[in-house]
C-alpha cells in the first residue's frame, strides 16, 4: 500500500518516508500525549464579567498548547442560581456573584461574574 499526505504531513509509500520527512513515530506506535500546560479565558476584563439579570455574556477557552491531546473544555458554575454557563454563555439568573470555571485536562481558568438587576427608568410628569 502507499500512502500520501501533503503540507507539513509526513508522506510514507511502502513503509518508507518520502523526501526526507522525519516521522513523529513508527507505525503502529500510539501518538505522543500532549498534555495540556495551560486554559485562558477571553470575553472577561482582568478576570471580571458584569452581565444583568436576564442577559448573556459570551466567555471563550483556550487551551495551550494547540496541539493538546484532548482540548476539550468543560465550564461550570460555582453558584447556578446567580449564573449559569453553557458552553462558555454565561446568563445572569439573580444579583449576586459566581465563579465561572473553564477545565481543560488538569488545568483551569475562571472568571468572576457579577449579575446585576436591569436598570428601568420611567420618566413620571405630574398633573
Amino acid at each position: 500500500k502507499s500512502y500520501w499526505a501533503s503540507g507539513s504531513s509526513m508522506a510514507v509509500a511502502g513503509g518508507q518516508v518520502i523526501a526526507g520527512v522525519v516521522p513523529v513515530c513508527a507505525a503502529g506506535e500510539p501518538a505522543p500525549d500532549v498534555p495540556v500546560t495551560s486554559v485562558a479565558i477571553t470575553g472577561a476584563t482582568g478576570g471580571k464579567l458584569s452581565v444583568k439579570k436576564g442577559a448573556t455574556a459570551r466567555l471563550t477557552a483556550t487551551v495551550n498548547p494547540s496541539n493538546a491531546t484532548s482540548k476539550t473544555v468543560t465550564w461550570k458554575s460555582s453558584d447556578t442560581a446567580v449564573a449559569t454557563v453553557a458552553n462558555g454563555k454565561v446568563t445572569g439568573v439573580k444579583a449576586g456573584t459566581a465563579t465561572i470555571t473553564a477545565k481543560a485536562g488538569s488545568k483551569t481558568a475562571t472568571v468572576i461574574v457579577t449579575v446585576v438587576f436591569r436598570q428601568i427608568e420611567v420618566d413620571v410628569s405630574g398633573t
